[in-house]
Formats: structure tokens, sequence, C-alpha cells
């Protein structure tokens, strides 16, 4: 199929997709990477706060309020290395960068097309079947984006469209 103007509108449409998503998964990295250090911070914190009051009192077994107090700070630093873990955010950062990555490399490769003159170009046909190809196989291993991530970009999608 030879080029033409509506080609590479559609062309463009896809871009941008590309670039939205992009933005989508950054902000989704960043989003769960940040609760996933606050957790890790706060486990870390207990459990070694927990180790100093073993330390501190391993003369002074008898003190009945502190075994008590160290046995609840280990507690509470348990169940929120179990919620970390549960809610899987290490996983979900991994995620969201790769996805991110290869929206990323999607859209350097379709910028590379549209900017070579249009007989340099890839077919057009060729062209919308290898995107639409590569936009399914990522969009099917894509993870669920957090609502307020989605949230805002609905109010920022018009953005995205003077960028292309």
């Amino acid at each position: 199929m030879v080029w033409n103007n509506q080609t590479e509108q559609y062309i463009k449409a896809l871009l941008e997709k590309c670039q939205q998503h992009q933005w989508i998964h950054a902000q989704s990295e960043h989003y769960y990477s940040k609760r996933n250090t606050i957790y890790t911070c706060v486990a870390l914190s207990l459990t070694s706060l927990t180790g100093t009051l073993t330390f501190a009192t391993s003369n002074n077994r008898d003190n009945f309020n502190i075994n008590i107090i160290m046995g609840s700070v280990l507690y509470v630093s348990t169940v929120i290395t179990g919620f970390q873990k549960f809610m899987n955010y290490e996983t979900l950062t991994v995620k969201h960068k790769t996805i991110y990555g290869k929206y990323s490399e999607l859209e350097r490769y379709v910028q590379g097309q549209l900017l070579l003159d249009s007989e340099l170009r890839k077919d057009a046909n060729e062209l919308q079947s290898e995107i639409s190809e590569k936009l399914k196989e990522i969009t099917d291993n894509m993870p669920i984006v957090p609502h307020s991530i989605t949230v805002e970009f609905e109010k920022r999608r018009n953005l995205f469209a003077d960028n292309v």
C-alpha cells in the first residue's frame, strides 16, 4: 500500500497510543516502586528495632513489658512484610518498567519511520500490521494500572495529542 494522508494519520494515532501507554506505565512503575520502598523501609526499621531491643534486654529476661513490646514490634514487622509480599509491589514495579520500555521502543521505531521520506518508509500495510502485532503482544502482557493513574491520565489525555 502506498503512503497517503489517511495512512499517515492512522500511524500517528498509533504513535499517540504508544506515548499515552508509556506515560501510564512510567507512572505505574513509580507508584508501585514508591510503595515497595516504603514498606521495605518500615519492615527493616521495625526488624532492626526488634533486634536492638533483644540485645539491649538480653541480661534482663524478667521484664515482661519489654518482652511484650518486642513481640508486638516483631508481629507488626511480620504483618507489614507479609502485606508487601501479598500486594506484589516489587513484581508490579518490574512489569510496568518492562512494558514502559517496550512502548518506548515501539514509539522510537514508528517515529523513525515517520521521519523518513515516504518513498524510503516501509510499506504502509506492512508497517500497520507490524505495529498492531507489537501493540497486541505488549497489551497481552500488561499489568493492571492503579485507578489513581487512570484518573490522572484522563485529565492529561489531550496533552499527548499535541506532542505527536
